[in-house]
């Protein structure tokens, strides 16, 4: 199975032929692309859809504005891998400020995540992960039991139309439904009981996943 990697060049790079760790980089695709003449910005755009759907597509070159409401935001990207020896962004981290609970029925949010962290933007990543001591506090919130069977925290799947997370990145805020985040559960005792798809990274990074970025143009 091979992955297209379509990030920053600093990724694209390879020790084959020299047997000392003396790698080189090259160009990858979308580079190629503007190399050829195919697209005249080094760019692309992402649009999931929604998590039910079977198509999603990505745009070289280009922005599609039908696939999105309101305004885009430009955010800076974040060299979070600076402490490794990059000097340049490796990938597409951006600063999320701080991360929100709500319920639309109760009218009120709960901010239990605030600061400044660097937060992966990946296509490659089917959920989503965060630091553990995030993690704990949406279980908190919202009262959910970790289930040793299914590996995660088993939630009441009616809220998903009630609940939503609110993520700000320096000041652009971005609601997702919770159900957004919903994992089918298999051979349960009830069918009321959703998993939860939001994991501990192990650490402090952030990546948003792909049930994140079915809520956002990227």
């Amino acid at each position: 199975m091979g992955v297209l990697g379509i990030s920053y060049q600093t990724l694209e790079s390879t020790i084959a032929g020299t047997g000392n760790g003396d790698g080189f980089l090259y160009d990858n695709f979308p580079m190629v692309m503007k190399n050829q003449g195919l697209i005249s910005k080094l760019t692309y755009s992402v649009y999931l859809n929604d998590s039910d759907s079977s198509t999603a597509n990505v745009l070289f070159g280009a922005i599609d504005h039908e696939k999105y409401t309101g305004d885009l935001a430009l955010m800076p990207i974040v060299n979070s891998m600076a402490s490794y020896g990059f000097k340049e962004p490796a990938a597409i981290d951006v600063t999320l400020s701080s991360i929100k609970m709500g319920s639309q029925s109760q009218k009120s949010e709960v901010k239990f995540a605030d600061g400044a962290a660097a937060a992966l933007l990946d296509t490659g990543t089917t959920l989503t992960y965060v630091p553990d001591d995030v993690l704990q506090a949406i279980a908190s919130i919202g009262g959910f039991s970790y289930s040793s069977t299914a590996k995660t925290y088993m939630v009441d799947c009616s809220l998903g139309d009630d609940f939503y997370l609110t993520f700000n990145f320096l000041g652009f805020e971005v609601a997702v439904p919770f159900s957004a985040f919903f994992l089918p559960v298999s051979g349960g005792s009830t069918t009321s009981q959703c998993g939860l798809g939001i994991y501990s990274s192990g650490d402090q990074s952030v990546t948003l996943g792909d049930n994140f970025l079915t809520s956002v143009y990227a």
